[in-house]
Parts: C-alpha cells; structure tokens; sequence
C-alpha cells in the first residue's frame, strides 16, 4: 500500500527535478519488484524497510551473512 501511495504522490508533485522524481520512480519500482518476489517470510524479514537499497542489503546479509560471519 505504502508503494501505492508513494507512486500516486509522486504524480502529484511539481517539486524537484526530472532526475529526482526519476529516481524515486524507480526505487519504487524496484522495491515492488522485491516485493512481490519473496516467500511471506522473507517478506516480513524486510517489510519495514524504506528503500530497495535498504531492502537488498537485508536480503545480502539474511542469505549470505555478514562478513564477520563469512571469516
């Protein structure tokens, strides 16, 4: 829902610029992706985060571990 929202606002806003709004547009895009794409689980994992970044970092560390866990 939140992805909804963050996609109809940004329609809506004459602030910024065409790079900025670019940009918010895909990181939406992603994160819906991402979304859509992980077991109920995993979603709950990452649910909360606010970015796709955010998101694949989480993801990286939940299935590869960190590198304190790799040594």
């Amino acid at each position: 829902m939140m992805l909804f929202i963050q996609a109809n606002d940004l329609a809506s806003k004459k602030e910024g610029n065409e790079e900025d709004r670019r940009s918010i547009q895909l990181n939406v895009k992603v994160m819906h992706t991402l979304f859509y794409a992980l077991d109920p689980e995993e979603y709950c994992r990452i649910s909360s985060c606010s970015n796709a970044k955010e998101i694949w970092d989480k993801l990286e560390v939940i299935h590869e571990g960190t590198n304190q866990v790799k040594k």
